[in-house]
């Protein structure tokens, strides 16, 4: 009797560390928050003859793999859906397929182009359309990259790259025109507490219930402590006297002067003045400072009385 033999023993299971068994249930929880999509149905390709392929569900229920299939891709249409796989299979690159492997090899690369177009969640046959022109956007601008890097010349590697940024530049251009499809080609554009009052006197800030165009929220106006916004120095602000400098659009300035002052903190207002004496650069022999023009009006207003009091006694 032959010895029976033995069962080769199993490999223990290598098991994620801590760090990235948490880092694969964080991953899971958000994908599970995620809205849901539609994924691509599983297909088989099967070989007819050279470069002869016939597309198709792995099992009986065609009908429910073309709906799916146009689920999948935002159309309801199943000519458009073929198209579309046929336009992504193209952007994927053609393959010689000379025998069932080489077809399956195809229809794994199309798999993969169904799912990018699948992924961007098309909704209309323009978006989903819109979507296999990304793809080729995509692998464009990811082929002029491989380029940077086998050219051989200087010149070579600037024609890639000049590629390159074209491509790029068209798949965020593609982008933008997805957001406007989707959004109607509207924009919103949110600003805050900037309200104008009956004497259109623009203010930044918050307004006290019952005034203004909208709520107070102390909470993210007072966290600004280079730029104080609160109701009293909105009112005194209102009531301080305007610079009035020339500025460079040639309008005189609106900006509060400082206190005592005739400008505001930007033209001068804050400025102490030359400074005085010897620090003074234009300082040569004091014959000019204040003092010494002070004592000079003192001496002349002396001698004009001295003479008047002289004129009086003759």
């Amino acid at each position: 009797m032959s010895k029976r033999q033995k069962a080769p023993a199993k490999a223990a299971p290598i098991l994620p560390t801590e760090k990235e068994a948490a880092n694969i249930q964080l991953a899971l929880d958000q994908s599970a928050d995620r809205p849901k999509r539609i994924r691509p149905p599983a297909t088989t390709a099967r070989y007819l003859g050279p470069n002869r392929v016939e597309v198709g569900p792995p099992h009986d229920d065609r009908a429910g793999w073309a709906k799916a299939l146009g689920a999948s891709l935002g159309v309801d249409s199943p000519g458009v859906a073929s198209i579309l796989m046929a336009s992504a299979s193209a952007i994927m690159g053609e393959l010689a397929i000379n025998s069932q492997e080489d077809a399956d090899a195809h229809m794994a690369r199309e798999m993969r182009a169904l799912e990018f177009v699948s992924a961007i969640r098309p909704e209309t046959t323009l978006e989903a359309t819109l979507a296999v022109q990304m793809l080729g956007a995509h692998e464009a601008s990811m082929l002029m990259m491989r380029g940077v890097h086998k050219a051989k010349t200087v010149q070579q590697q600037a024609d890639y790259v000049r590629l390159m940024n074209q491509s790029m530049r068209t798949f965020t251009a593609q982008v933008d025109a997805l957001t406007k499809l989707r959004t109607g080609g509207k924009q919103q554009m949110e600003v805050r507490y900037v309200y104008v009052d009956a004497r259109s006197q623009t203010v930044i800030g918050g307004y006290p219930a019952g005034e203004g165009e909208g709520p107070v929220r102390q909470s993210e106006i007072s966290n600004k402590p280079m730029h104080p916004v609160s109701e009293p120095l909105v009112m005194r602000l209102r009531a301080a006297c305007r610079c009035g400098a020339r500025t460079r659009a040639g309008t005189p300035c609106q900006a509060p002067a400082i206190r005592g002052k005739r400008r505001c903190r930007m033209h001068g207002g804050r400025s102490t003045g030359a400074p005085k004496g010897e620090a003074n650069g234009n300082y040569q022999t004091g014959a000019w400072t204040q003092e010494t023009i002070q004592a000079r009006a003192t001496v002349r207003a002396f001698v004009r009385m001295a003479r008047k009091q002289l004129d009086d006694l003759w």
